[in-house]
């Protein structure tokens, strides 16, 4: 019965997974592929689907490597550089409202500096992990997992929600100045698109952090619980069910991350339909190209 149950768990994770694993492959295809989202307002949706991707696909063979340490490893870089760029889009937001006029922002806020921190918290990440991995002992394994990463991973969580309301009561008391006169025009333009763009990024990345929240601290307390009383899945059938849903909700992050920018961002929505629709044509011309040639083929044989 415990076999079957887990059979059915991993299966299922394992099919998350290969899905996240796609769907997050289209979203660095459609942001690398197209030149009007190659820009920084994008840079963290890019980075973070690089850390979904990364995620799914560690989580993808985690069914067969439940018990590997580096697996383990590698799911926490992932996971770490999740939480961090979603504190980032808030922080970068806040930024973006604060500092005016507009060009103030893109003078502080360039391209090559959001690149900079997005190799940062990868860096991070890899560092807080890989030491500990390398000179760890089996009970240090278990509770620097356990304890201090289930702990740390809530109170980031946390952190980037109480950021995210801070900036929304930001949003909330932003006023567009009035343009008095003609010569000022272009800023109040330029400062009204920045207040829409920031709101409807911060409405999408809201949404990504109450998601991942749902996701993730289930599973959290689920590692705690454990940690601190290892005979539970045994005694307590209410608590392996809890348990299964915790971590089938924890695989759906990854997939759920793409599903929220089809539905939130209209630029990727049309360049992802742009990708799909472009390469369907494409398959179809090359299958009319070989139909062609096989009719000259039976033409010429004919004659």
């Amino acid at each position: 019965m415990t076999v079957d149950y887990l059979r059915v768990i991993f299966t299922l994770v394992f099919t998350f997974s290969v899905l996240a694993v796609a769907a997050n492959l289209l979203v660095i295809l459609v942001f690398a592929g197209t030149r009007h989202l190659r820009i920084k307002y994008y840079a963290f949706v890019f980075n973070l689907a690089l850390a979904d991707l990364g995620f799914a696909s560690v989580a993808s063979v985690y069914p067969w490597y439940n018990k590997n340490s580096t697996v383990e490893d590698l799911l926490q870089i992932c996971s770490i550089v999740n939480a961090l760029t979603v504190l980032a889009v808030a922080i970068n937001r806040y930024l973006a409202l604060s500092l005016m006029p507009p060009s103030r922002y893109d003078a502080l806020v360039k391209s090559v500096r959001l690149f900079i921190v997005c190799v940062l918290m990868w860096c991070f990440a890899i560092g807080v992990t890989v030491p500990q991995m390398l000179g760890s002992t089996i009970n240090s394994f278990d509770v620097f997992h356990a304890v201090v990463r289930s702990i740390g991973e809530i109170i980031v969580w946390s952190i980037t929600t109480v950021v995210y309301v801070l900036v929304f009561f930001k949003i909330k008391r932003y006023a567009p100045p009035l343009a008095e006169s003609p010569a000022i025009d272009t800023d109040v333009e330029q400062n009204d698109t920045r207040y829409r763009q920031t709101r409807r990024m911060l409405v999408t990345f809201s949404i990504i952090c109450a998601v991942s929240l749902v996701c993730w601290i289930p599973a959290d307390v689920n590692i705690l619980i454990v940690f601190y009383n290892q005979d539970i899945l045994q005694v307590n059938w209410g608590f392996r069910v809890y348990y299964a849903v915790a971590l089938l909700v924890y695989s759906l992050n990854a997939l759920a991350d793409p599903v929220i920018y089809w539905w939130r961002l209209p630029g990727f929505r049309e360049a992802a339909y742009g990708l799909v629709c472009r390469c369907f044509r494409k398959d179809r011309s090359n299958d009319l190209n070989v139909r062609s040639g096989n009719e000259h083929t039976i033409t010429d044989t004919a004659m």
